[in-house]
C-alpha cells in the first residue's frame, strides 16, 4: 500500500469544504428563487432535489477516483469542474449586481468556490504528482 502524502489529505479537506458549503448555497439559491420553484413545481417536483444530488454524487466519485484509486484523470476532471465553477461565480456575480441573485447564496458559492481552489492547488504539488504516478505504476492506493 503506497502512502497517501499530505497534500491527499488536505485535498480531502478542502474538497470536503467546498462540497457541503456548495451544497448549503445551492439550497439556498433554489429555494429562495420563486421561478425556479414554479418550474419544479410545474415539472413534478424533481428538479429541486436533483439539482441538490447530482453534484453530491459526481463530488463523490471524484473524491473516490483521486483519493482511491490515484486517478490523474480524476484530478483533471476535478480542474475542469473547478475553472466551469469559476466561471459560473462570476455570472453570478454579474446577477447578484442586477439585483438577481440572493446574497447570501452567492457569498456561500464563494466560499465554496474558494474551497475548490485550494483543493485543486492541492492535486498539482509536486508530491501529489508523485504519487499519481506511483500509485499508477505500482498498483492503486
Amino acid at each position: 500500500m503506497i502512502q497517501r502524502p499530505k497534500s491527499i489529505a488536505l485535498f480531502q479537506l478542502f474538497y470536503s469544504a467546498y462540497a457541503l458549503v456548495g451544497f448549503g448555497g445551492s439550497y439556498l439559491a433554489l429555494t429562495r428563487n420563486a421561478e425556479i420553484q414554479a418550474i419544479n413545481v410545474d415539472g413534478g417536483g424533481w428538479l429541486i432535489p436533483v439539482s441538490l444530488v447530482a453534484p453530491l454524487l459526481i463530488a463523490a466519485l471524484i473524491w473516490f477516483f483521486v483519493v482511491r484509486q490515484a486517478s490523474q484523470v480524476a484530478a483533471w476532471i476535478a480542474t475542469l469542474l473547478f475553472v466551469i465553477n469559476l466561471a459560473a461565480s462570476a455570472v453570478a456575480l454579474l446577477r447578484w449586481q442586477d439585483g438577481a441573485a440572493d446574497g447570501v447564496a452567492l457569498a456561500l458559492g464563494l466560499v465554496a468556490t474558494f474551497f475548490f481552489l485550494l483543493a485543486v492547488i492541492m492535486l498539482w504539488r509536486g508530491e501529489t504528482l508523485a504519487w499519481f504516478s506511483t500509485a499508477r505504476t505500482k498498483g492503486r492506493v
